[in-house]
């Protein structure tokens, strides 16, 4: 590698390099104090056999954007 191309990438190179460090050792440090993210289940999408009908149902409401419960009678 000559040395006009070593000046050329060596700041990226480092800059990428560091970021990759930085991350790796965050998420070392995310999983050494137990931090885990909140997970909520796949949604079930139904659609009926000529697809003009599609209903995605979600097992939960955490933001509160519906005030329908399926589980109701």
């Amino acid at each position: 590698m000559t040395s006009r191309l070593r000046d050329r990438l060596g700041g990226p190179l480092l800059a990428l390099g560091s970021l990759l460090v930085f991350l790796l050792l965050a998420e070392a440090a995310f999983r050494l104090f137990g931090f885990l993210p909140e997970r909520y289940r796949m949604t079930a999408r139904m659609v009926n056999a000529r697809w003009t009908l599609l209903l995605d149902c979600f097992p939960m409401n955490p933001r509160g954007y519906f005030d329908i419960d399926l589980r109701e009678p």
